[in-house]
C-alpha cells in the first residue's frame, strides 16, 4: 500500500502517514466539489507540484478509507493523472471527531461565510446539539493549522458556564444568537425546502416559519415553489400558525400561498347575565328552586317583548 512513517508533530490520535490507491479512499459528498476555474486550478498546481498537504482519513470496512479532509485533492488529483496519494490515517477516533475534522477542514479552506446558507445550519445544528469538548476541539483546529503551515495560535477558547450554549456557538462561528437560533431552524426544514433557502427563492426567516409546518405539507410548499409560486413571510408566518391550531393540510398550505384561503369565523357565544340577589327576593320566596325562576323570568320576557312588537 505505499511507505509508512510516523507523524511527530500531530497531537492528539493514533497517526501514521501513508500513501494510498485513489480507488481505497471514499469521497464524504458532505460538501460541494470545485468546479469551473477552482477545479482547474487545482488541477494544474498538483500537475506542478504534486499535493503538498496530505489528505486525512479514517479506516472504515476493509482496506477502504473515508475521506475527513481533501475531497477536492483526490478529485482534482485524479484528473491530473495521480493514482496514489499521500494521506494522514486517524485511527480511533470517535464519530463524532471524524465530523468535526470534516467540517472544520471545510471551513477553514472555505470559511464559514461562504458555505452555502443551509450547510451552515447543518453546521452549527450539530455543535449546538452535541457542544463538542472545547479541547478536543481546540486540538483538531490546531492540527488543521499544522497541516496548512499555518501558526499555531497560543489563545485558546474556554468554556464559560453563565453563557448559553446559543451563545457559544455563535462566538466559534462569529455570528449572534439569534442567526444561531435560525440556522438550527433552518437546519430543521425538510430538505425538498433546503435548496429554495440556499438559492434565496425563500428567505431564512420564512424558512423559519415554514420549519414549524409538518414534513408532508412542507413539500406541498417545495412543490408549488417549482411550480413558480412565492412564499412570503406573512404566509409562513400564517402556515405556521394554522399549524400550531392542529387543520393544517396541503388543500390549505396551496390556499395560503395563492391567497384564497378564508379562515373559519368563530360563532358568537351568548351572554349569561347574572340576576342581583334583591330582584330574585322581591319577586320570589327564599326557596324556589332555579329552575322555577329561570322559567318565569324567560315566560315573562316572552310577555315582555311579545307585548313590544304589538306597540309597534
Amino acid at each position: 500500500m505505499g511507505k509508512k512513517f510516523n507523524l511527530g508533530l500531530m497531537t492528539a490520535q493514533n497517526n501514521q502517514m501513508t500513501e494510498i490507491p485513489g480507488d481505497a479512499l471514499v469521497y464524504n459528498n458532505e460538501y460541494d466539489r470545485y468546479q469551473g476555474e477552482q477545479f482547474n486550478d487545482m488541477v494544474e498546481s498538483i500537475k506542478q507540484n504534486g499535493i503538498l498537504q496530505p489528505l486525512i482519513v479514517r479506516p472504515i470496512d476493509g482496506e477502504k478509507y473515508i475521506i475527513l479532509s481533501g475531497n477536492n485533492r483526490k478529485y482534482c488529483g485524479e484528473a491530473a493523472g495521480l493514482t496514489v496519494f499521500p494521506c494522514l490515517v486517524k485511527e480511533g477516533i470517535s464519530d463524532e471527531e471524524a465530523q468535526v475534522y470534516i467540517d472544520e477542514t471545510n471551513i477553514y479552506q472555505r470559511g464559514f461565510s461562504n458555505l452555502r446558507i443551509t450547510k451552515q445550519a447543518e453546521v452549527v445544528a450539530r455543535r449546538h446539539e452535541k457542544m463538542f469538548s472545547k479541547e478536543k476541539l481546540d486540538a483538531i483546529r490546531e492540527e488543521i493549522a499544522v497541516l496548512n503551515g499555518e501558526p499555531v495560535s497560543a489563545e485558546k477558547t474556554s468554556d464559560e458556564p453563565a453563557k448559553s450554549k446559543l451563545a457559544k456557538v455563535g462566538e466559534e462561528y462569529g455570528l449572534g444568537k439569534t442567526s444561531i437560533a435560525r440556522l438550527i431552524r433552518i437546519y430543521k426544514l425538510d430538505d425538498s425546502l433546503k435548496p429554495f433557502i440556499d438559492n434565496e427563492q425563500i428567505s431564512q426567516r420564512t424558512g423559519v416559519d415554514l420549519s414549524y409546518i409538518p414534513v408532508n405539507e412542507q413539500r406541498k410548499v417545495a412543490q408549488m415553489v417549482s411550480e413558480g409560486h412565492s412564499v412570503t413571510m406573512k404566509q409562513a408566518a400564517q402556515l405556521k400558525e394554522i399549524a400550531e391550531q392542529g387543520i393544517i393540510n396541503e388543500d390549505i398550505v396551496a390556499m395560503v400561498i395563492t391567497n384564497t384561503y378564508k379562515p373559519k369565523t368563530k360563532s358568537k357565544k351568548a351572554k349569561s347575565v347574572k340576576v342581583k340577589a334583591a330582584i330574585i327576593k322581591k319577586y320570589f320566596a327564599i326557596d324556589t328552586s332555579e329552575d322555577v325562576i329561570a322559567d318565569t323570568i324567560d315566560k315573562a320576557l316572552n310577555l315582555y317583548f311579545a307585548s313590544s312588537k304589538k306597540e309597534e
